[in-house]
């Protein structure tokens, strides 16, 4: 059994049993969660959390069962694979670094270019008083594409 295939069963067993129809789900295009009931679209994780927060349950018991179903296993034994693999991952430290990793990503990108503010004011000076943006362009050794984003940022 493919993993979509799975989450499609435990997606359509978890509605039925709620007592929903497919129409109940809304805000979820009908046909989109037909062919998601029928393992025949791939779900996002952002529209996995719309249809388990209508479900109500957590996506992550929605992904849980759909492994439990997709290995075979009986769910009870797959969730205490899971809770030992928790363990471990708190025991090696494992959500500290996730914790460190999260941290890291906002603060990820490109670091500011020096003088920047300046060459933003610059270009903006020249432009009111009407120099072209290509010339411009040349006066501060910048792209062009850099002098439109940054008169962007001023607008």
């Amino acid at each position: 059994m493919q993993p979509t295939e799975a989450l499609a069963a435990v997606i359509r067993g978890v509605r039925r049993a709620r007592g929903l129809s497919q129409d109940a789900l809304s805000g979820i295009d009908k046909s989109y969660l037909s062919r998601v009931e029928l393992g025949r679209s791939n779900v996002t994780i952002e529209m996995l959390q719309r249809i388990s927060s209508i479900l109500g349950v957590q996506t992550a018991v929605l992904v849980h069962m759909a492994s439990a179903l997709q290995s075979g296993q009986a769910i009870d034994i797959e969730t205490q694979r899971f809770i030992e693999q928790l363990s471990e991952f708190d025991e090696a430290g494992a959500w500290q670094r996730i914790e460190e990793v999260r941290s890291e990503s906002k603060r990820m990108g490109r670091p500011p270019t020096p003088g920047r503010e300046e060459k933003i004011l610059k270009a903006l000076q020249l432009k009111t008083a009407g120099m072209p943006v290509h010339e411009i362009s040349e006066e501060l050794g910048l792209s062009v594409a850099t002098i439109r984003r940054y008169l962007k940022t001023v607008e």
